[in-house]
């Protein structure tokens, strides 16, 4: 397997990849539980210390503003 490394920016937060996750998946009709693996392979560095739970629960983040918002419409 080859490798891509991601590199982090600070604007973009946990909840951000998380939420991009929930858009793609809500439109697709995937499941919570895909999203979740999508997002920790992905963006693996990032959630090396967060359980598959805590994903799979924080998929969809709206308390506060982020640079990738929910988009029930994104298609």
């Amino acid at each position: 397997k080859q490798r891509m490394h991601i590199k982090r920016r600070m604007n973009v937060t946990t909840d951000c990849t998380q939420n991009f996750a929930w858009n793609i998946a809500f439109q697709y009709n995937i499941s919570g539980d895909h999203a979740a693996r999508f997002v920790i392979a992905t963006f693996n560095e990032w959630f090396s210390n967060t359980s598959f739970a805590t994903v799979r629960k924080n998929l969809r983040t709206t308390t506060e503003r982020h640079v990738i918002e929910i988009d029930e419409h994104i298609l």
